[in-house]
């Protein structure tokens, strides 16, 4: 369902795109980019799959696979300079904190099941 709604909504995009500017299309530039980033992007959705399933379960699974935001966030910050101001980063770090604890919570104490 994900990636239907994810094709369905690129194609309106991109029908939108094209019927507002006039852009100049680089098929063989940006071709092979793109499909590996899509190839990648799906790896880390499957990887996440494996993940939610046994033996973390989805209690505990699907929130630490969203710590793969911080991979990007910190790609964005480190590499790619998106975001600059000292401040903004401060607050990125913090956060990351933030939410490696929660994930670590999670770890320990998500999966305890209670004797009966």
């Amino acid at each position: 369902a994900l990636a239907a709604g994810a094709l369905m909504a690129g194609l309106v995009l991109l029908g939108i795109a094209v019927r507002r500017h006039n852009y100049a299309w680089h098929l063989r530039l940006v071709s092979g980019p793109a499909i590996l980033t899509g190839t990648l992007w799906n790896l880390g959705n499957i990887g996440s799959l494996v993940a939610v399933d046994s033996p973390l379960g989805m209690t505990v699974g699907y929130p630490v696979s969203q710590c793969a935001l911080l991979i990007a966030g910190t790609w964005g910050v480190l590499y790619y300079r998106e975001i600059r101001a000292r401040s903004k980063i401060i607050t990125f770090a913090v956060s990351a904190i933030v939410v490696c604890i929660g994930a670590a919570i999670l770890g320990v104490f998500g999966s305890c099941k209670e004797d009966s």
